[in-house]
């Protein structure tokens, strides 16, 4: 019942925003990339070194406890990122 309320109020945050973003994702959740929003050409460059890139498949494994850094798996292999660089990377949802 959880997972359900989770998928509603992303899909409520959906409707209020133009895009979601990785930051959006909850814990278990999985989305697929669809691009890198606005940031700089060397944060930009960074990511898409990672594999972040339109199509790529990315789960949230788990949050620091104080909510900063999250761990995310894609294409193998787990990638921390701060939240600030999450919101970065826009997604949809499977």
């Amino acid at each position: 019942m959880a997972g359900a309320h989770k998928k509603a109020a992303i899909s409520h945050a959906a409707s209020m925003t133009s895009a979601l973003t990785l930051a959006d994702l909850g814990t278990g959740q999985k989305g697929i990339v669809v691009g890198i929003g606005k940031t700089d050409d060397t944060l930009k460059r960074r990511l898409t070194a990672f594999g972040i890139v339109r199509g790529t498949e990315i789960e949230l494994d788990r949050t620091a406890p104080m909510g900063n850094p999250r761990t995310y798996s894609l294409l193998g292999y787990q990638l921390s990122l701060r939240n600030e660089d999450a919101r970065s990377i826009l997604l949809r949802f499977e």
